[in-house]
């Protein structure tokens, strides 16, 4: 990973542009670009956006736009790998999970054949490893929800332990934690089309990053009973 593309003919190159141009257009990074342009173009005709105004129980400012659209971000809920993961079940192809549920930036490594040649792999430029990314991004899905879910039911019972006024102060310490977290992740730059696995573990990452801070933040784990 990280290697710069080699194109030995102009018709390859212009190929590769076009394809780099699309596949960032078609990313986070890109598609907050576009919407950003179109924002400014908005706000010279209507004035400033504002950030949502719902009131959170946490007497915290509003969320920005940006964190509350990332925190609706679809699940692939009918995925089986989904569906496998959220059971607990994450297989062995999967082996490399733990490398993408910290902090980016991630630790830098080659993608090179694993010492267990049962395990998959493929080139980083291959149709094969894009899949696979993409499957490795709904397993992390899985895994990330069965671990909110469980710390759901610890934070219902920290309520009902310490009371709400000391459960909403630590909420609210999190939280403030959380969108701390969230700005310098947002920060961390990974192109997608030369560093694409990263760009896919970074995206995963931050939208869960906004998931967590709406879920904390509208006390959504308080409609589970």
């Amino acid at each position: 990973m990280g290697r710069t593309p080699k194109h030995f003919t102009a018709a390859d190159r212009n190929a590769a542009d076009t394809e780099a141009r699309r596949r960032y257009n078609d990313s986070m990074r890109g598609k907050d670009a576009i919407a950003a342009r179109k924002a400014v173009a908005g706000n010279r005709r209507k004035g400033a956006k504002t950030t949502t105004t719902t009131p959170s129980p946490l007497r915290l400012p509003p969320l920005s736009e940006d964190i509350e659209r990332l925190g609706a971000t679809a699940l692939p809920g009918t995925c089986h790998l989904y569906q496998a993961a959220l059971s607990g079940a994450v297989g062995p192809d999967f082996a490399d999970i733990e490398r993408w549920r910290t902090q980016p930036p991630f630790a830098h490594y080659y993608n090179e054949p694993p010492s267990n040649a049962s395990l998959p792999w493929w080139p980083d430029s291959s149709f094969q490893y894009y899949l696979h990314t993409r499957s490795l991004r709904s397993v992390l899905d899985g895994v990330r929800m069965r671990e909110q879910r469980t710390r759901d039911v610890e934070r219902r019972l920290e309520f009902k332990r310490i009371g709400s006024e000391a459960a909403l102060g630590a909420l609210r310490a999190e939280v403030l934690g959380l969108l701390d977290d969230f700005k310098q992740v947002k920060a961390v730059d990974y192109h997608p089309y030369i560093w694409a696995r990263e760009y896919a573990m970074w995206e995963n990452y931050i939208a869960w990053q906004a998931r967590t801070i709406c879920h904390l933040y509208y006390l959504k784990f308080l409609e589970t009973s």
